[in-house]
C-alpha cells in the first residue's frame, strides 16, 4: 500500500510554491503520496481522521505544539518535536555544540539580557561581535556590533520585536572576521550529506541567500563535511541545513555557526545541482521499512 506523507507548511506559505511539485514528485518515485497541508488545517485542536491519518509528517516550519499532537497518536514526525525545539533555539543550540565539543563561536548569554556596552567591550575584548536573537532564521536580527551606536540600534530593534517572539533572548557571539561575508551550506539527511553550496556577499557580513547573497557549487571539504555531520546528530536532527564558518589562525579551520531544522533546498538544486526532495524520499522510504539507506 502506499505509504501518505503530510508536509505541514505555515499559513503564510504561498500557495504557488514550487516545492510542493518538488516533494510530490521525488516521493512518487518510492511509491509515497505527498499532501499538503498547512497550520490552520491541522490544529491541535482538531482530532486525527482514522482513514485519514498519514503515515509520517514532515515539519516545514516551527510549530512544536502541531508536532507533539502528530507524535502523540504515534505518527512519526520529521524532524522530532524535541529536535525541532532545540535547533528553533540558538542559545540551546550554543550550549549543546559546547558540550559536544563541536567548535562554534563563543557564545555569550547575561541575565540581565542586555548588559551595558562597558561590559561587552571587557567581556570581548574590544574586537567586534555579533548580536541576534534566539528565535530568528534567513539572516534576520543579526547584527554586527562594533561601537556603542550600533549596540543601542540593535538593542532597540531587539526590544521592539520582544512582543511579537515570546521567550526569545539575545546572544552575543564573537565574530568570525575570516568568514566575513561566506560560509558554506551544508545538508544533512539521515546522518549523511546531501550537498552543499558556498554562499558569498560582497556588501554584507551575512551570507545568506535571503539577505542578497550569492550561491556557488564547491567540492565541500572533508573536515567541514564531518562538522556538519555531527553538529546534525547533536541535536537529534534527520534533515537539516548547517552553516558552516571558514576559521584559521586562533580558531579550527571551520565553525558552526547555526543548524537549521526547517532548511530551504532552493539553491541546493538550482546551484549545486542536488535533488534534495528525492534524497529525502530515498531517506524516509528506507526509514519507514526499516532499511539501511545509501545514496
Amino acid at each position: 500500500m502506499m505509504k501518505k506523507i503530510w508536509f505541514l507548511y505555515p499559513d503564510t506559505t504561498p500557495l504557488s510554491s514550487n516545492a510542493f511539485d518538488w516533494f510530490r514528485e521525488g516521493f512518487s518515485r518510492y511509491g509515497m503520496e505527498v499532501e499538503v497541508h498547512f497550520w490552520d488545517e491541522a490544529s491541535p485542536d482538531t482530532p486525527l481522521d482514522v482513514d485519514g491519518r498519514p503515515d509520517a509528517v514532515v515539519m516545514r516550519g516551527y510549530n512544536l505544539e502541531l508536532s507533539r499532537k502528530f507524535e502523540s497518536g504515534g505518527i512519526r514526525v520529521l524532524n522530532t518535536t524535541r529536535s525541532m525545539e532545540l535547533c528553533r533555539d540558538k542559545i540551546a543550540t550554543s550550549e549543546i555544540l559546547a558540550a559536544r565539543g563541536i567548535p562554534a563561536p563563543r557564545t555569550v548569554v547575561y541575565e540581565e539580557q542586555y548588559p551595558t556596552w562597558e561590559r561587552l567591550v571587557e567581556d570581548f575584548g574590544g574586537k567586534p561581535l555579533i548580536m541576534k536573537l534566539s528565535f530568528g532564521s534567513k539572516g534576520e536580527d543579526v547584527f554586527l556590533v562594533e561601537e556603542r551606536v550600533q549596540y543601542t540600534q540593535a538593542r532597540r530593534h531587539c526590544e521592539k520585536l520582544a512582543p511579537a517572539r515570546p521567550g526569545s533572548r539575545p546572544l552575543y557571539q564573537e565574530y568570525i572576521q575570516t568568514s566575513c561575508g561566506r560560509d558554506i551550506r551544508v545538508w544533512v539527511i539521515g546522518g549523511k550529506v546531501a550537498g552543499c553550496t558556498l554562499r558569498s556577499n560582497k556588501g554584507s557580513f551575512k551570507s545568506n541567500f535571503a539577505q542578497g547573497g550569492n550561491a556557488h557549487a564547491i567540492t565541500l571539504p572533508q573536515g567541514a563535511a564531518e562538522l556538519a555531520v555531527r553538529a546534525v546528530e547533536a541535536l537529534g536532527l534527520e534533515f537539516a541545513g548547517v552553516d558552516i564558518l571558514f576559521g584559521g589562525g586562533e580558531y579550527p579551520e571551520f565553525l558552526v555557526c547555526e543548524v537549521n531544522g526547517n532548511a530551504g533546498f532552493r539553491t541546493a538544486s538550482l546551484i549545486g545541482g542536488v535533488d534534495i526532495p528525492t534524497i529525502l524520499a530515498e531517506y524516509m522510504s528506507h526509514s519507514l521499512c526499516q532499511h539501511k539507506f545509501h545514496f
